[in-house]
């Protein structure tokens, strides 16, 4: 039983070294929109039906600050769609005119737009 404990104190003083090293400062930021066109009679025909249609985006930000002078920034959009519009292009398509082909998962779910690393040295920012 001696021998458990020591292994154990000595696996917890390894833990408790090693994580001030995974520190990390994360600043996050965003927006999220919902918003809606409703289209009635554009044409100044009578016989024109009327369109109306909403979509939303969540765009999240992140920078994590893993060291002084060295930086992980992401920013990615979720969620971006049309509502009740499951081919997932963005543009507006009546049901019948749907092309059969073709990719419709452009924009699924995550779309990672910006992930680059920034660090200082003495001779500028990279």
């Amino acid at each position: 039983m001696n021998r458990f404990w020591k292994v154990l104190l000595s696996v917890g003083l390894i833990m408790a070294f090693s994580v001030p090293a995974l520190a990390v400062d994360v600043k996050f930021s965003g927006s999220y929109y919902a918003r809606g066109w409703y289209i009635s009679n554009h044409e100044l025909n009578e016989d024109e039906d009327s369109r109306a249609f909403m979509n939303q985006r969540l765009r999240v930000g992140t920078v994590f600050q893993v060291a002084e002078g060295l930086a992980l920034t992401t920013r990615f959009d979720a969620l971006e769609k049309k509502w009740g519009d499951q081919t997932w292009k963005g543009e507006f398509e009546d049901v019948r005119d749907r092309p059969v082909g073709g990719s419709g998962k452009e924009q699924e779910n995550i779309e990672f737009e910006r992930a680059y690393v920034s660090f200082t040295t003495a001779v500028g920012l990279f």
